[in-house]
C-alpha cells in the first residue's frame, strides 16, 4: 500500500530541515572566498533542496510530474503576477515594520547567506554571482520543493486547497529556523501558493518569488535604514499598509476575474485547481502526522544549534 501523502511530504521537508542543520557544521572556511565561496553556496543549496526533491519526485512514478503545475503561464495571468508582486512586497513591508518595532531583525538573509557582503560587489561577475545564489536559485529549489511538490500532495490527499495552501506555506515558515520570522514566511508562501491556484503554474510562483528576492537584494536595506528613523515611522506605515491593501483588493479581483472566465471557458474544469473544502479527517490527520511533528522539532532544535 502507497505510503500517505501527509507523511511523506512532511518527511520531504524533515530531509531538507535536517540537511539544513548538517551544512551549518561546515567551516565557513571551506566554502572559500570570492567565485569560491559564490559557487559553494550554489552546490550547498542544490544538495539541501534539489536532491532530496528529485529522490522524492523519483519514487512517485511514471507521470509524477504531470501532477506538479509545471504548465507554461497563460499571457492572460500576467497581470495577476503583478499585482501579486506588489501585494507580496507591501505585505512583507508591513509585517517587517511590526517585526522591528518588535524588536525582531527583519532581514531575510540567513544562514551561509549572511556571510556575503552584498554591499561590497564590485564586478559584474560579484554581481551575477549574487543573483544567482541569493535570487535565482533560492526561488527556484524552494518553489520546486513547497509550490509544486507539497502544495500538489497536500491537495492530492484529500486536504483540500485552503489547508493545503496553510499547511504548506507553515513547513515553508520552517526552513529559516527563525521563530520571530515565521509570520512573515507563512504570508510569503500564502501569497505564493495563491499565486499557482490562479495560474495553474508553479513558474508564477518562481517569477514572483525570484522579483521579490532582487527587491529585497538591492532596495530592501535603503529602505530599512529610511524607516529606521524615529520621525518617518508612522508616515511610513499608513503608506505601506494604504499600498498592500490596495493591491490585496486589486489582486483579489483579478483573481476573481480569472476564475470567473475559467467557468465559462468551454474545458476549462479539466485544468483548474482543486478549490474544494477537505474533510476534517483529512485535516486530522495531516496536522498529527507523525512527520510534520517531526518538521516542528527539527526546527526547534535547529533554532538552538
Amino acid at each position: 500500500m502507497r505510503a500517505k501523502k501527509t507523511l511523506t511530504a512532511p518527511a520531504l521537508v524533515l530531509s531538507i530541515l535536517l540537511l539544513s542543520v548538517a551544512s551549518r557544521y561546515i567551516d565557513p572556511a571551506v566554502l572559500g572566498y570570492g567565485d569560491q565561496f559564490y559557487l559553494s553556496l550554489i552546490i550547498m543549496r542544490l544538495i539541501i533542496f534539489v536532491l532530496p526533491c528529485i529522490f522524492y519526485i523519483k519514487i512517485g512514478g511514471p507521470g509524477y510530474t504531470f501532477k506538479l503545475n509545471l504548465r507554461f503561464i497563460s499571457p492572460g495571468r500576467f497581470g495577476f503576477i503583478l499585482l501579486a508582486l506588489a501585494v507580496l512586497i507591501t505585505g512583507s513591508a508591513a509585517v517587517k515594520l511590526l517585526l522591528t518595532r518588535l524588536g525582531v531583525n527583519a532581514t531575510e538573509f540567513y544562514g551561509y547567506e549572511s556571510l556575503a557582503a552584498i554591499t561590497d560587489a564590485t564586478t559584474l561577475t560579484d554581481i551575477l554571482y549574487i543573483i544567482t545564489a541569493f535570487a535565482v536559485l533560492p526561488a527556484l529549489t524552494e518553489e520546486l520543493v513547497f509550490r509544486s511538490v507539497i502544495l500538489t500532495e497536500y491537495n492530492e490527499s484529500g486536504l483540500g486547497s485552503g489547508w493545503s495552501l496553510i499547511l504548506s506555506s507553515l513547513l515553508y515558515s520552517l526552513i529559516a529556523f527563525r521563530p520571530g520570522m515565521l509570520i512573515l514566511y507563512i504570508f510569503i508562501g500564502i501569497i505564493l501558493s495563491i499565486s499557482v491556484y490562479v495560474t495553474r503554474s508553479v513558474f508564477a510562483a518562481f517569477i514572483i518569488h525570484l522579483l521579490y528576492n532582487l527587491f529585497n537584494i538591492f532596495f530592501e536595506g535603503y529602505i530599512l535604514r529610511f524607516v529606521g528613523l524615529p520621525e518617518n515611522i508612522t508616515l511610513t506605515s499608513f503608506i505601506v499598509i494604504s499600498l498592500f491593501l490596495f493591491a490585496l483588493v486589486l489582486m483579489l479581483g483579478e483573481a476573481e476575474r480569472l476564475f470567473h472566465n475559467d467557468a465559462l471557458t468551454m474545458g476549462a474544469e479539466e485544468d483548474a485547481p482543486d478549490i474544494k473544502a477537505g474533510g476534517q479527517h483529512a485535516f486530522r490527520e495531516a496536522i498529527l502526522s507523525p512527520t510534520l511533528l517531526l518538521c516542528i522539532v527539527a526546527f526547534i532544535a535547529g533554532v538552538f544549534l
